[in-house]
């Protein structure tokens, strides 16, 4: 089966390439990613303070979560101690919160923001943000070799 160090490193794989991509939300002439546009196969990053509120917090929350999810990975393949392996769960649920947060306020503003009718078409990297969020709390799932037998 998988390690929990090998679905960590995926984890952490997927939520970087969601934040880099420019693929959230993707339309016929233009695809918008959290910091660059793309229109008519040519890309750009948007200027900082053109960026939207809720965009700027989607990729706070998601950096958090890299950013927990890269001290759990070290502290679970040092962990010599049930503490410090512990400790890294709680990191990882916390990342696994933090992701969770960003994409739901992601998906009721984009839903939120479109006028009536109008769906908006998620891109890829919105799927990649939901995938790392599935497999940030499967690694916290127990594995065989893990559970005592009592």
């Amino acid at each position: 089966m998988f390690s929990k160090n090998g679905v960590l490193l995926g984890t952490i794989t997927t939520n970087l390439l969601a934040i880099l991509t420019p693929a959230w939300v993707v339309t016929r002439e233009r695809s918008t990613g959290l910091f660059r546009t793309c229109l008519d196969g040519k890309c750009f990053f948007i200027i900082p303070s053109l960026v939207p509120v809720f965009a700027r917090i989607v990729a706070l929350l998601l950096l958090i979560a890299a950013i927990f999810q890269i001290l759990a990975l070290i502290l679970h393949h040092a962990a010599k101690h049930k503490r410090w392996e512990n400790l890294a769960n709680v990191l990882i649920f916390v990342s696994g919160l933090c992701m969770l947060t960003s994409s739901v306020i992601f998906t009721f503003q984009i839903l939120l923001a479109t006028p009536g009718g109008v769906v908006f078409p998620f891109g890829y990297s919105y799927a990649l943000a939901w995938t790392s969020i599935c497999l940030n709390f499967w690694s916290l799932a127990p594995r065989h070799d893990e559970i005592r037998k009592t």
